[in-house]
């Protein structure tokens, strides 16, 4: 392709020279034209620059090179470009240690230089940039992947902060998550849950110590809230009944009861909560002493619970108390019944009944008071409220207004239940009850928005616009108002946008005091039928056809092409510094010019006789002497008179 450009040039050189040279080629030409092309630079003293064929050319038939570019070198080339003299420059050397770079503007702005991508592309505030996993491509990554490299990685320089929005900062999957390396004396970690108590710190599926030992040391707080550690032993002692056992578990100081005796007269008051003995033997007095016991529940609302006696159905009797608080004994069927919800059967007491509709009704209304602990059911199962017949049962759910009805692990929907007849359950507004209700029957669309139902089963999308001219209208004005830095709407991609079809439909553009821009490969054309142009009275946009323009002979500037940036601009009428007249013969041999209103040091002046009486035949002429600047003349000598009825016509051409 670059041989095809270069004969294509060599050949208009050629016309350009014949052009300039004119008749000279009518004189003898000497051998040296068909070796070489001259482009003078014009004038009394012209420069040229001279374009011949490279030596060895011969060997070719189809290559020719300047014999000024540089030597070839195998894997190194050079790309072209006009510089703002147009004159022709080459860019750096590229080869393939250049694979994947750029052509760019140099830092002056009047060269183009080879970059690597990877020199684009910056990173700080604790970020690193990985150019050699993936060559040719630069990874922004968090951190770097060695502590050494860490050194060496832009550093945080500023306080930075995250603003989670209410939303979860997760780092997930197997590795370490280390904050600090033991080298520094002045990393302070601070944990805040913020104020009103609400928040809380969670740490989940923390390892037991397998091996503790005396030296494992307890984080705790001081009063400034600052972290220390402390062993356990140096925390516990023990007395009045109480004991440490240290050898047990090593590295850990256990509070044991007894082991100690009793200093003085001691009591636990429980302050409403519980105290549990669990698994073993407990002996309350001996044989040998006497031992008094004494339980006294303050009133009579409290009670003595005993839970997992073992059951011992040939036990007749059962602990009782008399009158006075003393402990007796009475048969167990005399005091064992149940209703309202329970049922007895023989000495065990059940919630509910084993079959559906057989038993256990409640009788009055029963309120169980959580008392801000749980109640759970747990364990695989199924857990009903209703049937399904005809009795109406009326279910309430009242978090009050600061709980939550909380639902864990609820089944995705399986893609084959997927279809239009799903529904929502929705609660309403004026009673609260429950019902269901379609996703279709919630979802509606206008204003130049339409819901498609088909795309994915069981779901409405609101899609832009309508598949189907004419489906999706505006019915009135809409806005959309950019606000914030710098923000963006773009429609991107490889399709059509159309503005307008066959209705009458006004488009207004107003930036206000930015740019309108519009690119494209396509907007450049070689071949120009009308112009556009916008009205500056009433902004709008009009063309018009070349063959359409108005036609005006009296206009004093033209629109012109700018020889050196190629631009459109307006100059004045190409005939400027052109002027003709005739001098009119006097039979003599010598006559001066009229005024010329502004004649250059350089112009070109052409004189021909219109010979009409006198001589028959060609009448030579020359001009003698010039006057330029304003009103400058000239003088014309014949070679013969130029009679009365004859004239000297006369071409003055400026520079």
């Amino acid at each position: 392709m670059r041989h095809n450009k270069l004969q294509t040039m060599f050949a208009w050189l050629a016309v350009l020279s014949i052009a300039l040279i004119g008749d000279a080629f009518a004189q003898n030409v000497p051998s040296l034209v068909t070796q070489q092309t001259r482009l003078s630079t014009g004038g009394l003293s012209p420069a040229y620059v001279q374009l011949r064929a490279k030596q060895g050319v011969g060997t070719s038939v189809n290559f020719y090179a300047w014999d000024q570019a540089p030597a070839p070198t195998a894997g190194v080339n050079y790309s072209l470009w006009l510089d703002e003299n147009n004159n022709i420059e080459r860019s750096n050397s590229f080869g393939l240690a250049q694979k994947g770079y750029l052509l760019t503007v140099n830092p002056t702005g009047n060269g183009l230089i080879w970059t690597a991508p990877s020199s684009l592309v910056g990173a700080n505030m604790g970020l690193t940039i990985d150019s050699t996993t993936t060559p040719g491509v630069s990874f922004v990554q968090l951190g770097a992947p060695t502590a050494v490299l860490a050194t060496a990685a832009p550093q945080i320089s500023s306080d930075r902060f995250i603003d989670l929005g209410s939303h979860a900062l997760n780092f997930q999957g197997a590795g370490n998550f280390t904050v600090g390396d033991g080298t520094a004396s002045n990393l302070d970690i601070t944990l805040d849950q913020g104020q009103g108590a609400t928040g809380a710190i969670h740490m989940k599926h923390v390892a037991t110590d397998p091996s503790p030992l005396s030296s494992d040391r307890f984080l705790m707080l001081d009063g400034a809230d600052k972290t220390f550690t402390r062993t356990l032993s140096s925390l516990v002692a023990a007395n009045n009944g109480l004991s440490i056992d240290s050898t047990t578990v090593p590295g850990q100081s256990i509070v044991q009861l007894g082991g100690n005796p009793l200093l003085k007269n001691s009591s636990i008051d429980q302050a409403t909560f519980s105290l549990s003995l669990t698994n073993g033997t407990l002996n309350l007095g001996a044989n040998t002493n006497h031992y008094d016991i004494n339980i006294d529940l303050g009133d009579t609302t409290h009670n003595i619970n005993m839970k997992n006696i073992a059951s011992d159905l040939t036990a007749g009797n059962i602990l009782t108390l008399d009158n006075t608080g003393n402990v007796r004994t009475r048969p167990f069927g005399s005091l064992v019944s149940a209703d309202n919800g329970l049922i007895a059967t023989g000495s065990l007491i059940s919630m509910g009944s084993p079959t559906a509709g057989s038993g256990a009704p409640l009788l009055t209304n029963r309120y169980i008071s959580m008392a801000s602990f749980g109640l759970n059911y747990e364990g695989s199962g199924s857990f009903n409220i209703g049937t399904s017949s005809a009795a109406t049962l009326n279910i309430t759910f009242d978090p009050g207004t600061a709980g939550f009805i909380t639902m864990n692990d609820v089944a995705p929907l399986p893609s084959a239940k997927v279809d239009s007849t799903n529904r929502f359950v929705v609660l309403d507004a004026g009673t609260n009850n429950t019902y269901t209700r379609t996703l279709s029957s919630l979802v509606n669309a206008d204003e130049g928005v339409t819901i498609n139902n088909v795309l994915t089963p069981g779901t409405s999308t609101v899609e832009l616009g309508s598949a189907t001219d004419g489906n999706s209208t505006l019915t009135g004005s809409r806005f959309v108002t950019f606000s914030g830095a710098t923000p963006s709407f773009s429609f991107d991609g490889v399709g059509t946008m159309n503005l307008g079809t066959t209705g009458n439909l006004a488009v207004s553009v107003n930036t206000g005091t930015a740019d309108m821009t519009v690119q494209g490969a396509n907007l450049d054309a070689t071949a120009i039928n009308n112009f556009a142009w916008i009205d500056s009275n009433t902004h709008v946009v009009h063309r018009t056809t070349t063959a359409a323009m108005v036609r005006q002979n009296t206009v004093n500037d033209y629109v012109g092409i700018d020889p050196t940036t190629g631009n459109i601009v307006r100059s004045i009428s190409p005939t400027a510094g052109i002027y003709r007249g005739q001098i009119v013969g006097t039979g003599t041999y010598t006559y001066t010019s009229p005024a010329i209103p502004n004649l250059l040091a350089g112009a070109s002046i052409t004189c021909t006789v219109e010979n009409h009486t006198g001589v028959l035949g060609a009448i030579v002429v020359q001009v003698t002497g010039v006057t330029t600047g304003t009103n400058g003349t000239f003088t014309v000598e014949t070679s013969d008179d130029v009679q009365s009825g004859s004239f000297i016509n006369y071409v003055v051409m400026n520079p």
